[in-house]
């Protein structure tokens, strides 16, 4: 009968941190692509020293990617076509930036990405990093 209890336990606890991960993960993906860009810019003004024109600038441009990558999202395509797709989109935004970014905020913008990206794929494993 212990045993049973234990197994009840256990599979609670695992549906709810299961329940929970899912709703953080769903919560970036609902936010307004406004409401993230200003997030995101604020996050970047200082280590890129931006100055004004350039904070508008990357404003529009993440509101404009936000936007686009949402709708990729919500799109019939399949996995595989919506990862180049994906690709596809960050070069172009990439290539938009380059515009109006000097190349040294450019390669620290690049940094400051990969390194979010590889804090949210070790949080999505519990924080353990696979080599």
């Amino acid at each position: 009968m212990r045993t049973i209890q234990k197994l009840l336990v256990l599979v609670t606890v695992l549906s709810f941190s299961t329940v929970m991960a899912q709703g953080r993960g769903g919560q970036r993906a609902q936010q307004d692509p406004e409401e993230a860009a200003n997030e995101r810019v604020e996050k970047y003004a200082e280590p890129l020293q931006l100055d004004e024109l350039q904070k508008a600038l990357l404003k529009a441009n993440f509101i404009e990617y936000g936007k686009k990558q949402r709708s990729l999202f919500t799109s019939e395509m399949t996995r595989e076509e919506k990862r180049d797709s994906m690709q596809g989109l960050r070069k172009e935004q990439l290539d938009k930036l380059a515009e109006f970014l000097t190349e040294e905020q450019l390669t620290t913008l690049k940094e400051l990405q990969q390194k979010e990206r590889k804090k949210r794929r070790g949080s999505r494993r519990g924080g353990r990093d696979r080599g």
